[in-house]
């Protein structure tokens, strides 16, 4: 083998060494995975093994073309990895964000063993700006930050109700991780019930009974679409509306 290949390069040139990665069988039947092009999915199989534990890396095309694909540069034109991160993106395998005005991504439901305590790049957390698409297609989401402003007023402002959420979340645990299943679950249309549905819960007596300690983290809370049920006790004195219909369940922790 030709050890080259083990190698990434920094943005300073320099060599660094790539972490080992398991593929795991289910991306052979996923289907984001096989819905994207030969080309897209050999970038986004790339992509795992530049990666940082966190499954995040620097977001530049250019960088990742020559970390990806050092010894095949010239079959892979920086032109040609931004077409396939904007396909990977579409299909909601990967995340790209900007922080302070520089471009990362995070691969989604990364799912390695993560050695290292912190990220070698900033987290989706801190981002300014997050490229992510709706049925309309591409669209870009300012956060409304001292450094970025209020935006036109035309684009996606979902940052600003990502940090709603996490500020409004009673259990602060798992607060990347659920930033990221919010931008990946959460369409525009459903973010303002996202922000009414968690106000019912916060006062609920599920979540307020033995010192809260039946809340659940804000990832399930998302990934199983609480906000769209009705706590017990707010059964009978909140009307139920038929386009958002809203379901009874024990609480999940």
């Amino acid at each position: 083998m030709n050890l080259r290949a083990r190698f990434g390069t920094r943005n300073d040139g320099k060599d660094f060494a790539l972490p080992n990665r398991i593929v795991r069988e289910s991306i052979l039947t996923s289907s984001a995975v096989n819905g994207l092009s030969i080309e897209s999915e050999l970038v986004y199989r790339r992509l795992m093994s530049v990666a940082d534990d966190f499954g995040r890396f620097d977001g530049r095309a250019g960088v990742i073309r020559a970390s990806a694909f050092p010894l095949r540069l010239e079959e892979f034109p920086e032109a040609r990895i931004e077409h396939c991160l904007e396909e990977i993106a579409a299909a909601k395998l990967i995340l790209r964000y900007e922080v302070d005005g520089k471009p990362f991504i995070e691969v989604l439901k990364f799912n390695q063993r993560t050695r290292a305590n912190t990220s070698k790049f900033p987290s989706p957390s801190r981002q300014s700006t997050v490229t992510g698409h709706t049925s309309d297609g591409r669209v870009t989401a300012p956060c409304r930050s001292p450094a970025h402003g209020d935006g036109d007023g035309d684009e996606y402002d979902s940052s600003l109700r990502v940090r709603q959420f996490l500020e409004r979340y009673p259990r602060k645990t798992d607060m990347d991780a659920a930033a990221r299943m919010w931008i990946s679950i959460v369409t525009a249309e459903d973010e303002p019930r996202v922000l009414t549905g968690l106000e019912r819960w916060i006062d609920s007596d599920e979540w307020t009974k033995d010192g809260g300690q039946w809340i659940p983290s804000p990832v399930k809370f998302l990934e199983k679409r609480r906000w769209k049920d009705l706590p017990k006790d707010r059964l009978n004195s909140t009307p139920l509306i038929a386009a958002e219909p809203m379901i009874v369940r024990e609480e999940l922790r």
